[in-house]
C-alpha cells in the first residue's frame, strides 16, 4: 500500500533492530570472558565450536542484511508502505 509522508518505520520494525542491537550485544558479553581455548573447543568431534557458531552467524547476517536493506530501499523509492505487523 502506497502511503505519502514521513519515512519513519513502523514501530515494530524498530522494534526488530532495537533487538538486534540488544543481540549483539548478548553476543559480545557471552564470549569476551573467554579464552582463546574456550572460544574454539568443540565439544565433540563434528561439533561446533563457538567461534563457529558466531561466525556462521555473522556470514549469515552479511549475507542476508544486505538484501534487506536493497528491499527497503527499492520499496521506498517505489512509494510502497506497509502498516504490518511483519
Amino acid at each position: 500500500m502506497a502511503r505519502s509522508g514521513s519515512l519513519a518505520l513502523a514501530p515494530e520494525i524498530d522494534e526488530f533492530r532495537r533487538q538486534f542491537q540488544l543481540i549483539s550485544a548478548d553476543a559480545d558479553a557471552l564470549v569476551t570472558p573467554l579464552s582463546d581455548a574456550q572460544f574454539n573447543w568443540r565439544p565433540e568431534s563434528g561439533a561446533w565450536s563457538v567461534s563457529e557458531c558466531i561466525e556462521h552467524l555473522n556470514v549469515t547476517a552479511r549475507l542476508y542484511l544486505p538484501k534487506l536493506d536493497q528491499g527497503i530501499a527499492e520499496a521506498i523509492r517505489r512509494g510502497r508502505y506497509g502498516e504490518g505487523p511483519f
